[in-house]
């Protein structure tokens, strides 16, 4: 058995990060399919319902994602059934892989479904190996202190039964979760309310949109989303813990924090994920698909414009091009659209874009230009974006998203 990757075990100790979820989701994309794979046969039981997906979406086959474990499970193991009778225990003198693999995964699934327990029951050097070992030894030396049941390094008759009634008050996670079919219906409130932020914002040159949510009141000016805002170093603050650090002579592009911005500000479900102390939205560039999970956004559009034969450059002709204007002309007030510019993943770049109002009738056949609140270099603008500016080959990837409920 190899050892959980490096990066795992981090996001396993990290106060508050079991079950892991979305949180982890972009951390993980930057690790191997072996790695990945080890995940789900070591460590299976520490993720969230629907991460199932995730894994298979990261290369992991289905086939290789176990099911979490369940009391049931527990319970018609022969060798866990004889330790709950009191016929044997798991120790140092026993070492049953097969019955170590059971008792492993269920003290695992404990840190995932259980508040306060304790961090050690997450094996997070080596998971679920099948090894009695300093980790096991350790991992039940701390559950039975937390259940306050005698300390001896063995797994007997009151540390199963308690395990077992620990689990049955917890149900195990859905792994895999086949989202409802959306609603194909025009926008209504919630896509007023998307433009009527995302005009707040870019409007607020001289006095700052304010608005108070969850007992918190959050302001902006338009000149907070540009690259190098104005100003002393302070963070940029949304709900949900939600923060970016702004310093002088450190600028970057605030177009996805923009995006994101409007939609916690229209108090709509956006995706985000920790980073350090604070919590932050998808790059340009990953933030479409990931909308695309959220309850209630749906996904009206997607064109790939990658050449099959090197995916850093476009595709280029009037076949694209038609394409991309139809795309446009589907734009609805209150739509986000995503691009990948060309270049290597994670090193070109996207942009984000909120659409405030369709393309008008006479410009359908030509630009077919909606216009677009977004981030620009010098903060929050409205400005009519088309074909001129996204075709061509100048974009390779596009995600249009509608919020529908």
């Amino acid at each position: 058995m190899a050892a959980l990757p490096a990066l795992f075990t981090e996001l396993l100790l990290e106060p508050g990060g079991l079950p892991l979820g979305d949180d982890a989701e972009e951390a993980l994309e930057a690790l191997s399919r072996v790695d990945l794979e080890t995940i789900a046969l070591q460590a299976v039981d520490t993720l969230t319902s629907g991460f199932g997906n995730t894994l298979v979406e990261l290369g992991v086959p289905r086939e290789k994602v176990p099911k979490p474990i369940e009391v049931a499970d527990l319970r018609g193991h022969a060798g866990f059934a004889q330790v709950v009778a009191g016929e044997r225990s798991l120790s140092i003198e026993d070492t049953d892989p097969n019955l170590t693999r059971v008792i492993q995964r269920g003290l695992q699934a404990l840190t995932a479904r259980v508040a306060g327990a304790p961090a050690a029951l997450a094996l997070s050097c080596w998971g679920v190996d099948g090894i009695y070992g300093d980790e096991v030894a350790a991992g039940i030396e701390a559950f039975q202190r937390w259940q306050k049941l005698p300390c001896d390094q063995k797994f007997g008759a009151d540390d199963a039964k308690a395990l077992l009634g620990l689990l049955e008050k917890h149900r195990a996670p859905v792994l895999f979760i086949v989202p409802p079919p959306e609603p194909d219906v025009l926008p209504g409130s919630d896509a007023e309310s998307i433009v009527k932020v995302a005009r707040a914002l870019c409007d607020a040159k001289d006095e700052p949109f304010s608005l108070r949510i969850d007992g918190r009141t959050y302001q902006y000016l338009s000149t907070d989303f540009a690259v190098e805002p104005p100003g002393k170093n302070r963070l940029l603050r949304a709900p949900d813990g939600v923060a970016y650090s702004i310093r002088q002579g450190h600028g970057y592009w605030k177009c996805n924090i923009y995006g994101g911005m409007v939609l916690a500000m229209a108090e709509l479900p956006v995706p985000t994920f920790r980073a350090g102390k604070f919590r932050h939205y998808p790059r340009a560039e990953r933030f479409g698909s990931k909308l695309a999970k959220k309850r209630g956004w749906k996904l009206v559009r997607y064109l790939d414009h990658r050449k099959p034969e090197d995916p850093n450059y476009p595709l280029i002709g009037e076949q694209q091009d038609a394409e991309i204007r139809d795309l446009l002309n589907r734009c609805l007030p209150g739509d986000l659209l995503f691009v990948d510019h060309p270049g290597k993943p994670g090193e070109d770049g996207g942009h984000t874009r909120v659409c405030v109002e369709s393309v008008v009738p006479e410009d359908r056949e030509r630009d077919a230009a909606p216009l677009w609140a977004q981030a620009s270099r010098e903060g929050a603008v409205c400005r009519r974006d088309g074909l001129a500016k996204l075709g061509g080959g100048a974009e390779i990837q596009f995600w249009l998203l509608r919020y529908t409920r």
